[in-house]
């Protein structure tokens, strides 16, 4: 399905559900959750900022890849697709777009499951280094980022225990658009801090995170459980930045708990 540039899955039936993926991926990271969810939900899985089928993306002419852009482009697939409101899930960036579509198109948000990402802006340092992985990947290609990244986004069990997941992130990595992994390296420097805005989220949440994860840590997770009122927080043993995948099984279950809390205040 396509709206606008963005290509996205649309499959199942039932409570609307929103999959929004981490950088440099795509939707084919939820493989586990669409086997979870399929036959329970209408589950929406788009390949946002021109990763996975949704094509090339020019920088030159299009500029970083906000993430106000990225939740504008949620926003506008959900209309495609004759979707009010959802339970959203955002893992890493998709958590950044979740919360930049809470704050910009609050009712589409029904409940919210955020993994792996935090509240806060970029230090000067990070948005630094941000660029500097831009530059070298518009140098060299994503590649060049796929060992050294792989090692971040996935926990010391995972790569000591998983490896055919390392060598599958590892090609998830490599494959990414440079021209996309630049531009959403540069839209994630620029995101706005949104520690003061969780207050005003009133949909059943729940926050996850990998134990192991050393990009957003269990630390960042609790800002956003507790600045998020009724929130819940599962720290998640055995995985790091991507949770979804390194323990599916208990991910889903939370993720089973927030559309069971979620489907009961449907009509």
């Amino acid at each position: 399905m396509k709206a606008g540039t963005v290509d996205y899955l649309d499959e199942g039936s039932g409570p609307a559900v929103v999959l929004l993926h981490a950088f440099p991926l795509s939707r084919l990271m939820w493989r586990e959750q669409l086997r979870h969810l399929a036959g329970r939900a209408r589950v929406l899985a788009p390949d946002l900022g021109g990763f996975g089928a949704s094509g090339a993306f020019d920088p030159g002419n299009d500029g970083p890849v906000t993430m106000e852009k990225l939740a504008d482009d949620v926003a506008a697939m959900m209309d495609a697709a004759q979707v009010a409101h959802a339970l959203v899930a955002g893992v890493s960036m998709g958590g950044y777009v979740a919360l930049a579509l809470a704050a910009r198109h609050r009712g589409r948000i029904g409940a919210l499951l955020l993994a792996d990402t935090r509240a806060e802006a970029d230090s000067a340092e990070n948005a630094a280094g941000r660029e500097a992985a831009a530059r070298k990947a518009l140098a060299e290609g994503s590649a060049a980022h796929a060992e050294g990244l792989s090692g971040r986004l996935l926990g010391t069990t995972s790569l000591r225990e998983r490896p055919a997941l390392v060598a599958e992130v590892r090609g998830w990595i490599s494959a990414a658009p440079a021209a996309a992994f630049a531009a959403g390296q540069r839209g994630m420097a620029l995101r706005a801090d949104r520690r003061d805005e969780l207050a005003a989220i009133a949909v059943p949440t729940a926050v996850l995170v990998g134990a192991e994860d050393v990009l957003t840590p269990p630390e960042a997770a609790r800002v956003l459980a507790t600045g998020i009122a009724g929130a819940t927080l599962h720290v998640l043993e055995g995985a790091g930045h991507l949770s979804q995948l390194e323990t599916p099984g208990e991910w889903n279950a939370a993720l089973d708990g927030l559309l069971e809390r979620y489907s009961a205040l449907t009509p």
